[in-house]
């Protein structure tokens, strides 16, 4: 499981960068940062599912 919530974690730091990049640029990001949220909350499924077993 910890592969797999590392990367969730890889996956995050990529979005969070492409929001600033888009940001810095002036761009709406609402998409990018949706599909954060969606991905932390899959992520913090499998924590949670991982540490439940």
């Amino acid at each position: 499981m910890k592969e797999i919530s590392a990367f969730f974690v890889y996956i995050l730091a990529v979005i969070s960068f492409t929001v600033t990049i888009g940001i810095a640029r002036k761009r709406s990001m609402w998409g990018w940062i949706l599909a954060y949220w969606i991905v932390l909350t899959i992520k913090n499924y499998v924590d949670w599912w991982g540490v439940s077993w």
